[in-house]
C-alpha cells in the first residue's frame, strides 16, 4: 500500500510541475502569439499570388517535359 501511495505521490508531483511550467511559459510574452495577425483579405490575396506561382510553374514545367520528349525522339 505504501508503495502505491508513493507513485501517486510522485505522479502528481510530476503533474504538478508540469502545469507550473506550461503556466510560466503561457504567461511569458515570447510565447504569445503576435495581435492581429493576418486578415482574411491579406490572406485571399496571398492564396491568389501563390495559385498564379503555381500555374506559371506547371505551365513551365509542361514546357519543359514536352521538349525533352520532343529532343529524345528527334534524336533517336
Amino acid at each position: 500500500m505504501w508503495y502505491q501511495l508513493s507513485g501517486l505521490r510522485e505522479r502528481l508531483r510530476s503533474l504538478q510541475s508540469v502545469a507550473a511550467e506550461r503556466c510560466r511559459l503561457l504567461g511569458s510574452p515570447a510565447v504569445r502569439p503576435p495581435r492581429g495577425g493576418t486578415g482574411p483579405e491579406e490572406l485571399d490575396a496571398q492564396a491568389a499570388a501563390v495559385r498564379e506561382q503555381e500555374e506559371a510553374l506547371r505551365a513551365e514545367l509542361d514546357a519543359a517535359r514536352g521538349g525533352a520528349g520532343r529532343r529524345r525522339r528527334g534524336t533517336r
